[in-house]
Order: structure tokens, then C-alpha cells, then sequence
């Protein structure tokens, strides 16, 4: 099993590198502290999973949005934390997560962890909490497709916090023809709310390390 750490320097894994480096059946193949050396690492050679620190969650995004079709779903994604909580537990599983890790406790046991996400046990969309949730797995982890000029304007209203009220009057709209487009974009995208897509709206975007 071929692994790459996603760390920044506020937060090593470094608990996580040991513990892998004593792991018969498991190769760190590069530890990443930018968005570029991911890329660099993802695209030299196979890598089946991807460890990420919690600081790390949401540049993962940009990273997969930023890989080949073929290589960004062949690599399986975990966060690693010592203290799982609700808010993290559902941004990995809207960002495309495929599990969480939590402080294991041997080279063994982590193993088998990534082994049982590798083999589609144990996911995150199996968790408590996100069984309760009506939520498409990934949802955040998309790029928005827009039928017209008019939709990406009413996104981006959205994305900066406007009513419909008032994106209505910046459009020269009908507050009813807005709500259709809102409506048109959810479906599309297979959205379960506006505020997924005001959210998509707003981070849709590069950062510098990939200009």
C-alpha cells in the first residue's frame, strides 16, 4: 500500500509517519507540506491512499480538483485528528473523505484501518452522525456546472450572502425567475441545499501554488 501524508508544519503527523514506518505492508511514498508537492507525489507514481492532517482538509480540494480524472479516483482520502469532531466529521464527508482516523494505537492497527477504507469498509457515510443526515457524500468537493451566463451571476450573488430578494434587483429578474434558477442549479448539481451551492460558488477558485 502506497501512502502519501499531507501535513503542514503546524501540524505534523508525525505520531502517524511512525507508526506507518513500522508497517510491513505500507510505503509513505512522499510527506507533502504544500498543495505542489501533493501534486508533484500524486502524479510521479501510484499512490492508493492519502493521509491528511485537519489543517489539510480543505486544500484537498483544490488538490483532486487539480489531478487527472483517473488519478483523483484512484486515491482514497483520510483525516487523521486525535479528537474527532461534528463539524470535521461532516466536512471530510462533504469534502469526499473516505474515512477518519483516530489515534491507533500500533503499526498493525493502523493498518488495518487502511485497509478496511481500501477495501470500502468502515467509510465515513457509515458514521453515526452522517446517517442521520440527509447529505450527498462529496457534495463540497464538486465544481458547479451552470446552463447560462444568467446561473453563474446568481451563484456568485449567492456566494457573497445575497437574498433572493436582492439578487432579484441586481439581475433585473423576477424574485420567481431567480428561485427557478436556484432551483435549476440544485438539481443539476445534485445539491440538497442553497447553502451548498452559495458555499461551492464561493471557494470555486485556484490558489496560487497551482498558478
Amino acid at each position: 500500500m502506497n501512502v502519501l501524508l499531507c501535513e503542514t508544519a503546524q501540524s505534523p503527523l508525525q505520531n502517524m509517519a511512525t507508526l506507518l514506518g513500522g508497517a510491513p505492508d505500507v510505503k509513505v511514498v512522499a510527506v507533502a507540506r504544500t498543495g505542489r508537492e501533493a501534486l508533484k507525489a500524486l502524479n510521479s507514481g501510484p499512490i492508493d491512499l492519502s493521509i491528511h492532517s485537519e489543517d489539510t482538509v480543505d486544500l484537498a480540494r483544490f488538490i483532486r480538483h487539480e489531478l487527472r480524472d483517473e488519478i483523483a479516483e484512484s486515491v482514497s482520502r483520510v483525516v487523521a485528528t486525535e479528537a474527532p469532531t461534528t463539524p470535521l466529521i461532516v466536512k471530510a464527508h462533504q469534502l469526499g473523505f473516505d474515512g477518519i482516523l483516530t489515534s491507533p494505537r500500533s503499526s498493525a492497527e493502523l493498518t488495518a484501518e487502511l485497509k478496511a477504507v481500501l477495501a470500502r469498509q468502515n467509510l465515513l457515510s457509515e458514521h453515526p452522525i452522517i446517517k442521520s443526515l440527509d447529505l450527498s457524500p462529496g457534495a463540497l468537493d464538486r465544481r458547479i456546472q451552470y446552463a447560462n451566463p444568467i446561473e453563474i451571476g446568481i451563484a456568485d450573488l449567492m456566494g457573497i450572502g445575497l437574498t433572493d430578494q436582492d439578487i432579484s434587483t441586481a439581475m433585473q429578474l423576477s424574485l420567481q425567475s431567480v428561485r427557478n434558477h436556484i432551483e435549476s442549479l440544485l438539481n443539476a448539481n445534485e445539491l440538497s441545499n442553497r447553502t451548498q451551492l452559495a458555499v461551492l460558488r464561493a471557494i470555486d477558485w485556484s490558489i496560487p501554488d497551482f498558478a
